[in-house]
């Protein structure tokens, strides 16, 4: 596995350390280009690292995605694994 880019420990340690962070926030706190933040968080929700969750918020007329590290539990809540668990079981029959 790669090692993880600057800007991406320095985003998801803000994240983690805030608890929860718009991508203006994370701009603002961190430093980092608005552009690459973005891809940035973009690449840690595909991977599993952050989740997010829109929000509406008084600046913006759409609502905003609020950026929150995931757990492992999140996936046990959402049934995930109880659907990988049930195919192995199915093929022991």
């Amino acid at each position: 596995m790669r090692p993880q880019s600057e800007a991406r420990r320095s985003i998801v340690d803000t994240i983690q350390t805030t608890g929860r962070a718009e991508l203006r926030d994370v701009v603002r706190l961190t430093g980092v280009d608005y552009t690459k933040a973005r891809q940035v968080l973009s690449d840690c929700v595909r991977s599993g690292e952050l989740k997010y969750k829109l929000e509406p918020r008084p600046h913006a007329r759409r609502p905003v995605a609020v950026y929150e590290p995931a757990s492992v539990l999140d996936d046990l809540a959402d049934g995930a694994c109880w659907h990988e668990l049930a195919g192995c079981m199915a093929g022991w029959r």
